[in-house]
């Protein structure tokens, strides 16, 4: 008998979850939320050139006016821009048509300063909902979450940061999969030392860190 969490999630896998095929094992692909930032995002960007990682960047619209510049960067160097909502909404049941233009107005913005359209979508909050789901379809976005956190939202130091590189890299080492998406978030002022620890061990465990974003679907 499954649980209400347990059928909370299968509803999310076969509505929402993208998944990164099963031809090829041992791809993780890295994905932030909250951004851009003006001094977290660049650090991020130069770990991945270092290790030959592409991620998808999340972004939240009223927060490029602090980093516009960054947005043709990360798609300058290979990365994928994702549309995280435009005010960054926290309530768990929204409207419908308030929600339908808030990821409009992220949209054009992200367009505006690039030239094209996001073609990915993730939830604020990771919040599933009616609307949540219905919403970007009628926008044409791809829903995409997420199968590991990595928790960086909530550490409060730097050693702290060194071990969830850690656990994180044991977590993705032990999965069955080795397919996972990684939820990160690059306006948090660990995040440098979280994924500069995490990138050489997974790298070490064979992980693809490059190609995933290919394969997306």
């Amino acid at each position: 008998m499954l649980n209400q969490a347990q059928i909370k999630r299968s509803i999310k896998q076969s509505l929402a979850w993208v998944s990164l095929g099963e031809k090829v094992r041992n791809r993780v692909l890295l994905t932030f939320d909250d951004g851009p930032h003006p001094e977290a995002t660049p650090a991020v960007l130069r770990l991945l050139k270092e290790h030959n990682a592409r991620a998808i960047f999340f972004v939240v619209g009223a927060r490029i006016e602090r980093a516009p510049h960054l947005l043709k960067m990360i798609l300058d160097e290979g990365h994928a821009l994702g549309n995280h909502s435009f005010a960054h909404p926290n309530d768990g049941q929204p409207s419908l048509g308030p929600y339908v233009r808030d990821l409009a107005k992220c949209q054009e913005q992200v367009e505006k300063l690039t030239g094209a359209k996001p073609r990915f979508f993730r939830p604020p909050l990771g919040v599933f909902s009616l609307t949540s789901f219905v919403a970007p379809k009628l926008l044409g976005l791809t829903t995409v979450l997420w199968s590991v956190d990595a928790y960086d939202w909530g550490l409060k130091g730097q050693a702290e940061a060194r071990e969830a590189a850690e656990r994180l890299s044991e977590k993705l080492s032990a999965s069955p999969r080795r397919n996972d998406i990684v939820l990160m978030h690059d306006d948090h002022p660990y995040i440098e030392t979280v994924l500069g620890a995490a990138l050489p061990l997974l790298a070490g465990q064979g992980c693809d860190l490059h190609s995933a974003l290919d394969t997306i679907r």
